[in-house]
């Protein structure tokens, strides 16, 4: 039997309404879900299809988009305007794209995993105001400082030329004449 109030009609499992539904809460809004998933479903396109879930499998928080290759996009509101913060692209195997700046605190790397799955090369800002790189799993194999000076911790090979400058002087060494030169 199905209770009908108004255009809301609840039969069995099912509350359904024929245009939007709202709740005005006085307090909070309790979703209490033992099968750990809560699921959207419905788009022009499909609307039975799970387009996307909420689920606690496992003791993880975790938001998933379900259909193929379609984004998770985040949005907010900039001045007043609606603006995309990130997208994170399903049908490139999850690839972030940022709207705007990343920022990472002090001592804080980016890391970039090699085929392996270890975490070999990365970059970070350092406590002392220094870009230094991380290259076969060590940190400091290239270290720029906070005036632009740079230093190498192994080779340095070029396909040219090689230069230095400080802005009055330089020194070139020429790599298929063999030939250092100065100014």
């Amino acid at each position: 039997s199905s209770l009908i109030v108004d255009d809301i009609s609840i039969d069995g499992s099912t509350i359904s309404d024929a245009a939007d539904l709202t709740f005005d809460i006085g307090a909070d809004l309790v979703i209490d879900v033992a099968g750990g998933d809560v699921r959207f479903k419905g788009s022009s396109g499909s609307p039975n299809a799970t387009v996307g879930t909420i689920s606690m499998a496992d003791d993880n928080f975790t938001i998933a988009s379900s259909r193929t290759d379609y984004d998770l996009i985040f949005k907010g509101n900039d001045g007043g305007s609606t603006i995309t913060a990130l997208t994170l692209d399903m049908s490139a195997a999850g690839a972030a794209t940022f709207n705007s700046t990343i920022s990472l605190s002090n001592n804080t790397a980016a890391l970039f995993s090699n085929a392996a799955g270890s975490a070999s090369l990365g970059i970070k800002a350092d406590t002392s105001d220094r870009l230094t790189f991380r290259a076969g799993g060590a940190w400091d194999k290239l270290l720029i400082d906070g005036s632009g000076n740079g230093t190498f911790a192994g080779s340095l090979t070029t396909g040219g030329d090689l230069i230095a400058n400080d802005g009055t002087r330089s020194l070139t060494y020429d790599v298929s004449a063999g030939e250092l030169n100065h100014a």
